[in-house]
C-alpha cells in the first residue's frame, strides 16, 4: 500500500512540475536575464544626447554622443581599450547643430561616421571617415529626394554586407500634419549612392542591424502625427526578398507618452539583444531578445534612464550606455530633451529562460 502511495505521489509530483514548467514557457519566459554591473558615468556633465557605441574590428569601443556645450551640439567620441577611456574628443565644429551619430566598419577597417546636421538650412546626413588613424572631413550624402527638398533627414544607421556594399536608412520630417515621416533607404557599393527605396512611415529614431543570416532588421519608434496610439517600437525586417512590419513593444506596460530610442545589437549566438526607453516621467529602459527562432522575449526593465546603446563585445560582455537624470524643456506643448551625463551598466553574464 505504501509503495502504491509513493508511485502515485511521484507521478503527481511529476504532472505537477511539468504543467509547471508550461505554464512558466508559455506564459512568464521567455525572459531575458542579465546580471548587471552598478552604473559607472562615462561622459559628466548635463548636455549629453544621443549616445551610440560600436566594438570595431580591433577590439575598441568607441562611444559617440552629441554634446551640447557651445550653445550647439557637436559630435563627440571616446574610446575604451579595454583598461582605459580616452579624453573626450571633438569631432565636430561650427555653428550648426549635429545630432543622432551612428557608426559602423567596412571590409577595410574604415569606419564610418553618420549624423544629422542643419549645416546648409535642413537637417542632412553627413559622413565622415575614420581611416590611417585620423578623421576626414564631414562630406554631405547626396541624395535624389525631389519630393522632399523641404524635409529635414534624420536617425542615420548603416549596416554594410560581406560584399561591402552600404545600407543607409534615415527618416524624412517636416514637422507638417499633411506630410509623413517617411523611412528611406539608400546603398552605395563604392560607386555612389543609389536611388532612395521607401519602407515604411510615421517613425522616426531608426537603428538598423544585420542579423547572422545577412538580412536586415530596423527597429524604430512608430506613431501617427496625430499622436494617437502612443509611440512603439516596430520593426521592419528583410528576408532578402521583400520588407514587412512587425511590432515589438506593445506587452510593455508604458506610460503615455511610449517607447523611443531602440538600440540592437547581435550576440553570439545569433539573437538581437533590444533596449529602448519608455517615455514617461521616470525614463524607464527596458530589454528585449528576438532569438534565432524569430520569438520575442518578455520586456525586462533594466534601469532609470534614456536613450540607450547596445553592443556585445568580442568577449561577450553587453554594454549599455544611457543618459542619465536626463532634463527636460518644454515649448508649448511639445517637451525636449535637453541632456543629461551619459551613463554605463554592463553584463558579462547574460543567460535567458525558455528559449
Amino acid at each position: 500500500m505504501r509503495k502504491r502511495f509513493l508511485i502515485v505521489a511521484a507521478a503527481v509530483t511529476i504532472v505537477l512540475v511539468l504543467a509547471g514548467y508550461i505554464v512558466f514557457v508559455n506564459f512568464v519566459a521567455p525572459r531575458i536575464i542579465y546580471s548587471w554591473s552598478e552604473s559607472l558615468p562615462i561622459v559628466e556633465g548635463i548636455g549629453n544626447v544621443d549616445p551610440f557605441a560600436f566594438e570595431d574590428s580591433k577590439g575598441i569601443i568607441h562611444l559617440f554622443w552629441a554634446k551640447n556645450a557651445t550653445g550647439n551640439y557637436d559630435i563627440y567620441e571616446k574610446i575604451f581599450d579595454g583598461t582605459n577611456w580616452s579624453e573626450e574628443e571633438r569631432l565636430t565644429s561650427n555653428s550648426s547643430e549635429e545630432r543622432e551619430p551612428s557608426a559602423t566598419e567596412d571590409n577595410a577597417g574604415t569606419i564610418h561616421l553618420f549624423f544629422s546636421s542643419n549645416n546648409t538650412g535642413n537637417f542632412r546626413v553627413y559622413e565622415m571617415l575614420y581611416e590611417e588613424g585620423q578623421w576626414g572631413m564631414p562630406i554631405s550624402i547626396p541624395h535624389k529626394l525631389i519630393d522632399y527638398s523641404l524635409n529635414s533627414f534624420h536617425h542615420p544607421s548603416a549596416v554594410i554586407d560581406n560584399e561591402g556594399t552600404t545600407s543607409l536608412f534615415f527618416y524624412s520630417f517636416t514637422g507638417q500634419t499633411e506630410n509623413i515621416n517617411d523611412l528611406f533607404m539608400i546603398k552605395n557599393d563604392g560607386s555612389g549612392w543609389s536611388e532612395q527605396v521607401t519602407i515604411g512611415s510615421d517613425g522616426w529614431d531608426a537603428n538598423a542591424i544585420k542579423d547572422a543570416n545577412g538580412y536586415f532588421h530596423i527597429y524604430c519608434s512608430y506613431s501617427p502625427y496625430t499622436g494617437e496610439p502612443p509611440p512603439s517600437i516596430i520593426e521592419w525586417t528583410y528576408n532578402g526578398i521583400s520588407w514587412n512590419e512587425g511590432t515589438v513593444s506593445n506587452a510593455i506596460p508604458a506610460g503615455y507618452i511610449g517607447s523611443r530610442y531602440p538600440s540592437s545589437s547581435l550576440d553570439s549566438k545569433g539573437n538581437i539583444c533590444l533596449f529602448y526607453s519608455e517615455e514617461t516621467d521616470s525614463f524607464r529602459i527596458w530589454g528585449q531578445v528576438r532569438t534565432v527562432k524569430g520569438d520575442w522575449t518578455v520586456p525586462v526593465e533594466i534601469t532609470h534612464g534614456v536613450m540607450p546603446a547596445t553592443l556585445q563585445s568580442h568577449d561577450g560582455t553587453v554594454y549599455l550606455f544611457y543618459v542619465n537624470n536626463p532634463t527636460l524643456k518644454s515649448e508649448g506643448r511639445y517637451t525636449f530633451l535637453i541632456g543629461g551625463s551619459i551613463n554605463m551598466i554592463k553584463s558579462d553574464s547574460p543567460f535567458f529562460f525558455g528559449l
